[in-house]
This record gives structure tokens, sequence and C-alpha cells, in this order.
């Protein structure tokens, strides 16, 4: 497991007692039907990653509202890369068919570290990839996995329902079928140090998770 949840939740609520003025944005969006995760999660998951096979080092993350943007260095086909981008999500459709996400990325760099010598790190190095227009360079990749639906020019169209072992996880599809019908994603966006999820909610999911709970209490009392 990539981190322990019980763990990451502790963490997240010392930052939280740490940081009041963050306590207070976090629950005055919750009336206002948004999710605030301080950037600091996504901070210490990337370092609990580190040392696990293929898993970025050295990660930065940054808010550049309304975007990330992201740094590190990643290990490929031997050779070290230091990579730097910047990411907005334009668009979000959330159901339990599907779960998409078109990201926008710009500002890319690759830099190989070290000699050289790999093929890899020659390539980077001849400036053959347009870097700016990262998703064409998806599009093409060998094996692109199937999460990846779309790819061109600085756009690439995700769908994490397309990831078996995703979807597979009995806990995902548990979650996924608990918060579909009741809420819906409207938009991801930065705020200050800060990732935003605003969320939509749908009243006819809420009704009809109000009358399981009611029959549920009826079944318990008779």
């Amino acid at each position: 497991m990539l981190i322990d949840p019980k763990d990451a939740l502790r963490s997240a609520a010392r930052y939280l007692q740490q940081n009041p003025e963050v306590f207070r944005k976090v629950v005055h969006n919750v009336r206002d039907y948004k999710l605030t995760i301080p950037l600091d999660v996504l901070r210490y998951v990337a370092r609990k990653a580190e040392g696990k096979k293929n898993a970025p080092r050295d990660v930065t993350v940054e808010a550049t509202p309304p975007g990330l943007a992201l740094s590190g260095r990643v290990s490929v086909m031997g050779a070290t890369l230091r990579f730097s981008a910047s990411i907005n999500i334009d668009e979000v459709s959330v159901s339990q068919e599907e779960l998409r996400f078109q990201v926008r990325l710009s500002g890319v760099k690759l830099e190989a570290e070290g000699d050289g010598s790999s093929p890899v790190a020659a390539l980077i190095k001849s400036g053959v990839l347009d870097l700016s227009k990262p998703g064409n360079i998806a599009r093409y990749m060998p094996n692109r996995p199937a999460f990846i639906v779309e790819a061109e020019d600085d756009r690439v169209l995700l769908d994490l329902m397309r990831d078996e072992k995703l979807t597979s996880n009995p806990r995902f599809a548990r979650a996924m079928s608990l918060i579909t019908p009741v809420v819906g994603l409207r938009r991801i966006h930065t705020e200050h140090d800060a990732m935003v999820l605003e969320l939509l909610p749908r009243r006819e999911g809420i009704t009809e998770l109000v009358s399981r709970a009611r029959a549920a209490m009826r079944d318990m009392i008779s």
C-alpha cells in the first residue's frame, strides 16, 4: 500500500491543528459544497511514495491558481530525468461509469542527468521531442495505459474507470457506489496552498439515500 490511510488522516489532523486559518477555510468551504485538500497532503503522499519502484523522487507541489506546478526526478530505462510542468484540470465527469479528467499540460521540461549515455537521455538531449505538445507524445507512446482515452497537443483526457487495477479494488468500488449517486464533481482548482474540489449535490441521490436509511431504521425497529 502506498500510504497508511490512518497515518494520512493523523497527519492531516495535525496539519489542520497547526494551521487554524486553513481549518477555518476548510469548514467554510464545506458549507459551499467544496472539499479543500491542503497541498501538504499531496506532498505527504509524494514523500511516502519515494523508494517505491518507478516512483518519482524529490517531488515539489506548488499552487499556481487555478492549476498546479509539479517537478521532481524519475528513472526511465536507465536514465534519470528531471521533470517539471504546470497542470490544469479543465473538465471533470464523475459517475459510476466514468471518472474523467481533462488535463492540460504547459511549461513541460525534461532534462537528462548524468552522462546521457542511455537511449532515453540521448533522445531528450536531441530535442526531437516537442514538449510544447505533450499530448502528442502520450498519444503515440508504446503500451499506452487504457485510462488515457485521448491525447492531443497540450491536452490529455483520462478515465480512471478504465484502470482495471483501480476498479477491481473492492474498497474503491464500494466507495464509488456510495458517493456517486449522492454527489458529483463540478471543478478542481487551487486556492492559496490547497486544492479545492467543487462538489455537485444530486438531490435525487440524497432523496434515495434518505429513503434507504429510513427503510433500514424501520427494519431494525420491526
